[in-house]
């Protein structure tokens, strides 16, 4: 069986997976910006999927930046997933 709906594999790490989901988010703002000339700033605006990990607390959250966006998403540990309009993604403390 197969996954859907961008579920993650189930053998990445929590930050893994979050990281992943993050850069689904980030293809999406590309293709956002792509059509409307301006970033989201709202997940919702994104047609994202459903949570694609369990336990992940879905949506993300997207702030807009001087530069572009930055989207975030807490992790169970208290770190926090992040990823900017460039592409580039971390987890910080």
């Amino acid at each position: 069986v197969g996954r859907e709906r961008g579920d993650t594999d189930p053998r990445l790490t929590e930050s893994e997976g979050a990281l992943w989901a993050l850069r689904q988010l980030y293809y999406r703002q590309r293709q956002h910006a792509a059509v409307r000339g301006t970033w989201a700033s709202e997940a919702r605006d994104l047609d994202l999927p459903t949570a694609p990990a369990e336990g992940l607390r879905w949506p993300p959250s997207i702030f807009l930046t001087p530069s572009g966006f930055e989207a975030t998403l807490p992790l169970s540990d208290g770190r926090v997933a992040h990823i900017a309009e460039d592409g580039r993604s971390w987890v910080s403390d």
